[in-house]
């Protein structure tokens, strides 16, 4: 039988964290320190005012990769 795009997009979907730190969404993105860091300078992916830590919703991640967005 074959899998629906639904089906294949389920099986290879990565579980994320409700908040992320820039370490993880360094890993989830496969993208540099600088690169990471320039995504929320620009405000392409918005960071959580945390006083003194910089964390980023899941969903904030989600939206920007453009994907859906699921709680």
């Amino acid at each position: 039988m074959s899998e629906t795009r639904a089906e294949q997009t389920q099986d290879t979907r990565v579980e994320l964290p409700m908040v992320l730190t820039v370490a993880e969404l360094i890993k989830v993105l496969r993208i540099s320190k600088g690169a990471a860091y320039a995504l929320i300078r620009s405000g392409q992916i918005k960071a959580l005012p945390i006083p003194g830590r910089i964390r980023i919703s899941k969903y904030e991640v989600l939206r920007y990769l453009g994907g859906p967005i699921e709680a």
